[in-house]
C-alpha cells in the first residue's frame, strides 16, 4: 500500500452519496472529518464524470464519530475538492454519518481555479465566475496522495516522498 499520511482504516466498495460524513485518520491518530456535497457528478457538472466534490473540515476529534454541528462551511481545512472513490476504497475515508444538506452546509459561492487559462474560475457546475472567491479549489480531479498532501500541507504534517508505484 502507497505511503501516506492518511492512516488505513478500512475500505469500502460502497460509493459515496451527497450527505455522507467521513472520518480520516491522521498521524497522531486524531480524525478529521469531510462531507460529500457532489457524488458521481456528471460530465459537465464536474472536471470528470464521476467526480464526487468533498469537504473537509479543521475539526479534529479522538474518535471518529463526528459532532455534526461542528462541519459548517466556514471551518474547511482546505478548499472544496473534487476526487475519485479511492479514498474510500484504499480505506482512508471511512463513513460515520448521512445527513441531508441544507443550503446552510454549503459554500454560499463555490470558486474553482481552471488551470489551463490563467484567471478564469468555475463554479461547481463548471460555469465562469466573475472572479476568484475564497476558498478556491481547482478544477480538477485530486487523487488521494494530492489530498493527503493538501491535507498534510495544511496541518503542518511533513509530506510523505512519492515512491515507485503511488
Amino acid at each position: 500500500m502507497p505511503n501516506t499520511n492518511l492512516q488505513f482504516q478500512k475500505r469500502s466498495n460502497k460509493p459515496p452519496k451527497v450527505g455522507d460524513v467521513f472520518a480520516l485518520m491522521i498521524p497522531s491518530k486524531d480524525y478529521l472529518f469531510g462531507r460529500v456535497v457532489g457524488a458521481d457528478l456528471p460530465s459537465g457538472g464536474a472536471p470528470m464524470p464521476g467526480s464526487n466534490l468533498i469537504y473537509v473540515y479543521d475539526v479534529r476529534a479522538s474518535s471518529p464519530q463526528p459532532d455534526l454541528d461542528s462541519l459548517r462551511p466556514e471551518r474547511l481545512l482546505i478548499p472544496p475538492t473534487y476526487t475519485n472513490n479511492m479514498l474510500w476504497t484504499r480505506g482512508y475515508a471511512v463513513n460515520q454519518a448521512h445527513e441531508v444538506l441544507d443550503s446552510s452546509a454549503l459554500l454560499a459561492q463555490h470558486c474553482f481555479a481552471y488551470m489551463t487559462i490563467e484567471g478564469r474560475f468555475l463554479d461547481e457546475k463548471g460555469s465562469v465566475v466573475p472572479q476568484r472567491t475564497e476558498p478556491c479549489g481547482i478544477w480538477g480531479l485530486q487523487s488521494y496522495r494530492a489530498i493527503d498532501d493538501l491535507l498534510s500541507d495544511a496541518l503542518g504534517i511533513p509530506l510523505v516522498p512519492i515512491e515507485p508505484g503511488d
